[in-house]
């Protein structure tokens, strides 16, 4: 789905399989709608293996063709699920610096600049410095203070501020809460 913002409407694309990979055109979302009953029953494949690749063509695609429309995207990204068919978004792989999808599409930053990504993870968050801040201490070159004696006295200023180290981001509403990993701007050089 995507939200135009020129126009306020929303419109939907999905992929499919007929003998390969298809990716619809986009439609306002009530003819996507009727599109997809059309298709039903709609898959990308019965093999995994060929799942995972072309749900990893489909993103590259739609991303990809955002950038060159010029329309600097938002994704927001459901690793939750999507982490079963785009390995990247876990935890211990996932670096703006090496977007891959798979072995086939290595590098994505480069061809998605001007993208911004959020993976937004509803279960099992890793927990997150909620309330955080920085305390610093005037100083010169000419103080003659250690570290040690510096770290002991009380803050000169101190700076309210998100966990640098995870990236992570915590919403809160009504009763529900969810995690927005937020460290994914991809930006033109």
């Amino acid at each position: 789905m995507r939200l135009n913002v020129d126009t306020g409407k929303c419109e939907l694309c999905c992929a499919y399989e007929k003998g390969n990979l298809v990716i619809s055109p986009w439609f306002s979302f009530s003819d996507a709608l009727a599109f997809i009953a059309q298709l039903t029953p709609i898959k990308l494949t019965d093999k995994r293996n060929v799942f995972k690749t072309r749900f990893m063509d489909f993103v590259k695609q739609i991303v990809f063709n955002s950038v060159e429309d010029g329309m600097q995207p938002l994704v927001m990204i459901d690793s939750s699920n999507c982490v079963q068919l785009w390995d990247w978004l876990a935890d211990s792989r996932i670096n703006a610096n090496q977007i891959n999808l798979g072995q086939q599409f290595e590098n994505m930053q480069d061809e998605w600049q001007g993208a911004r990504l959020i993976r937004i993870r509803q279960e099992l968050a890793p927990g997150i410095i909620e309330k955080k801040a920085r305390h610093l201490i005037e100083t010169s070159l000419e103080d003659s203070r250690t570290k040690e004696e510096l770290n002991k006295l009380p803050p000169t200023l101190e700076i309210p501020s998100a966990s640098s180290s995870t990236g992570l981001f915590r919403l809160s509403a009504t009763n529900q809460t969810g995690y927005w990993m937020c460290s994914l701007s991809i930006c033109g050089a």
